[in-house]
């Protein structure tokens, strides 16, 4: 049998509600139904239409807020590629929970910044390639560069199984290093030819194509935050030829490093 909550706008209507759906569905007003909820889970929440999809007047802001961030950064670290239709529900839901269209914009800029926060938090080498900060933006800004976010955290964290993913973590938290096929193979232990067959089989990307990409995406993020010269950079990346280093960089981002640079390019905050 379906356990059934009705939400009501007032004890006089719940009665009602009971009269017309009999002892299966409990019946409860607005504010005795939002502490019911926080204690025992239900098949069915009937509410009436302004009360729709977890209105605030059942669940509070917080409430909301805690359980979308949470939806949201789950699909993230599931990098499974839904993250956009879930953005976009998010975004419906929130905004037909809350009569006060102000209301429902700051708990949309919460839900983004908060789950961006938590992306981070979980996944420390992602400030050696990502620039995390503070801004005022309205929350479709906010959702669109939480769209990026997901959009380079997948690019540099494929999924893969256990073995390779400790390569591939063991290359994010470890940029500037010498990130050879045989070295990084030697120090974990794994059969270098076997690592370059199961690493593409996996990722679908060839073992230095990934290490060229990660590079990169590193090399990009120390133009935009330091002071390092271009040379500087390429060196400290196992670039010898910075024309080569130089060549790389304009055919990922289409732009030389030097124009990447300036304030108008490209970068990534929330």
């Amino acid at each position: 049998m379906l356990k059934i909550l009705a939400v009501a706008e007032n004890e006089e209507q719940a009665e009602i509600i009971r009269k017309l759906l009999g002892n299966d569905c409990e019946c409860l007003t607005a504010e005795n139904a939002a502490e019911k909820l926080n204690e025992a889970s239900y098949d069915l929440v009937i509410s009436a239409p302004e009360n729709i999809h977890l209105s605030k007047r059942v669940y509070g802001a917080e409430d909301i807020s805690e359980r979308y961030v949470k939806r949201l950064t789950e699909e993230f670290l599931r990098r499974g590629g839904g993250l956009e239709e879930i953005t976009r529900t998010v975004r419906e839901e929130v905004k037909a929970a809350f009569q006060d269209a102000e209301r429902a914009e700051f708990t949309l800029r919460e839900i983004y910044t908060k789950t961006a926060e938590i992306i981070f938090a979980k996944n420390e080498w992602l400030e050696l390639y990502l620039s995390r900060g503070s801004v005022a933006a309205i929350s479709a800004q906010l959702e669109a560069q939480l769209l990026i976010l997901y959009k380079e955290y997948t690019a540099l964290f494929p999924l893969s199984n256990d073995k390779t993913e400790e390569v591939i973590l063991y290359i994010l938290n470890n940029p500037e290093s010498a990130l050879k096929q045989k070295t990084i193979a030697q120090k974990l232990y794994i059969n270098s030819s076997y690592l370059s067959t199961v690493f593409a089989a996996q990722t679908g990307m060839r073992f230095v194509d990934y290490l060229t990409a990660v590079k990169l995406r590193r090399a990009a993020y120390l133009l935009m935050n330091t002071t390092l010269s271009i040379g500087e950079i390429a060196s400290r990346l196992d670039y010898k030829d910075i024309s080569y280093f130089s060549r790389l960089f304009k055919t990922r981002f289409g732009m030389p490093p030097s124009q990447y640079r300036m304030p108008y390019s490209y970068t990534y905050e929330i």
